[in-house]
């Protein structure tokens, strides 16, 4: 579906808001209970929630990008258009303009490791930086940009071995629900409890996934209802598995998806999201909301985790619009060339006329 007639816009913007509301009370002084979704749930943060969003939404997303590029090649400038610029210049200014302002000391091995950083497109790594506050990262954000993008070139895996199919999708479930419940029952650090990357495993299992889920949705979308009455079940799901710890993500990546798509496609598209939708400022919320929230309570000793999310909210609405206008939207113009469409196993016109039907049904 063109995201002119849908809420992915609206739908971005609002899980990067939540990041940063969810992101604040940690940054303040490392008290997650009094963050929103933990204090009601006692499970998952509104960051955490927001990003397993961002995993699904991208699994959707761009499981749909591969099966609509004319190439592989093509396929991999239009990724790399999309995410590189803007962690690029986002990872430079972290690293050489924010560090030295808040104490950050560039001693030997600085500069190779985050080289190294940079390659596995994490976290700039300065030490002494924001002194006194219980999570001193330059950039607390940046860590999952890494695993978006393995999960982009996983899908060419999949894709070239032909699971991007209707016979093949059934295999993609599969691999799908074996990650969530990997990842539910925490078997990674179970298995290998010793083993240094035993972690990084465990978030890849878990991103995977999540993903996975996303791209399902696409394959199976002209058997998926989006009705009402079913939201409604889905929402009474989704909040009675965020009570269980085993079973949150999971539910997110099931009930929590399908609440994700039916907002995207079967509640008349917003105005916000239209607007979104020519000028995607989402990516740069999450990337310097974190630079800007730390700064903020480094600098004015704010307390007030409120006041830090949406004065940081506002600032960082202005960076992400120039991020986008100055570096995201003119690479993502250079890499747009006619695409042909691949016979897409989603028939979007057919899937908008049954949403309609079912609107308008008394």
């Amino acid at each position: 579906m063109d995201n002119k007639i849908n809420n992915f816009g609206f739908l971005r913007l609002f899980f990067a808001t939540l990041v940063i509301f969810g992101h604040s009370p940690e940054i303040i002084d490392g008290n997650r209970s009094r963050e929103l979704l933990t204090q009601v749930f006692g499970t998952l943060s509104l960051g955490e929630l927001s990003v397993d969003a961002f995993f699904i939404i991208s699994g959707f997303l761009i499981s749909k990008s591969f099966r609509t590029s004319p190439s592989v090649w093509s396929y991999i400038i239009k990724r790399s258009a999309r995410i590189l610029p803007g962690f690029i210049v986002c990872f430079a200014l972290c690293l050489f303009v924010l560090a030295p302002l808040v104490e950050g000391q560039f001693g030997p091995g600085v500069i190779s490791t985050n080289v190294k950083s940079f390659i596995r497109m994490t976290t700039p790594l300065v030490p002494g930086t924001f002194p006194g506050l219980p999570y001193p990262s330059l950039n607390g954000s940046l860590w999952t940009i890494g695993y978006e993008f393995r999960c982009y070139m996983l899908v060419i895996l999949i894709g070239l071995l032909g699971l991007l199919s209707d016979r093949g999708r059934w295999l993609v479930l599969a691999i799908a629900a074996i990650c969530l419940a990997i990842n539910a029952f925490s078997l990674v650090q179970a298995a290998f409890p010793n083993f240094g990357q035993a972690q990084n495993m465990a978030i890849t299992v878990r991103f995977t996934g999540l993903f996975l889920a996303g791209a399902c949705f696409y394959l199976f979308g002209s058997q998926i209802a989006y009705k009402s009455s079913i939201a409604v079940i889905m929402a009474i799901l989704l909040i009675a598995g965020l009570f269980v710890p085993t079973l949150a993500e999971a539910a997110i990546a099931t009930a929590g998806a399908y609440l994700i798509f039916y907002f995207a496609f079967a509640v008349r598209p917003l105005r916000i999201s239209q607007w979104a939708a020519k000028n995607d400022i989402s990516y740069g919320l999450y990337l310097y909301a974190w630079p800007i929230q730390i700064s903020i309570v480094y600098v004015f000793g704010v307390k007030n985790h409120w006041l830090v999310s949406v004065v940081s909210l506002l600032i960082v609405s202005v960076i992400a619009a120039a991020s986008w206008l100055l570096i995201e939207r003119p690479f993502q113009r250079l890499s747009h060339g006619k695409t042909r469409r691949a016979a897409p196993p989603v028939d979007y016109s057919q899937m908008q006329t049954t949403i309609s039907s079912e609107r308008n049904k008394p």
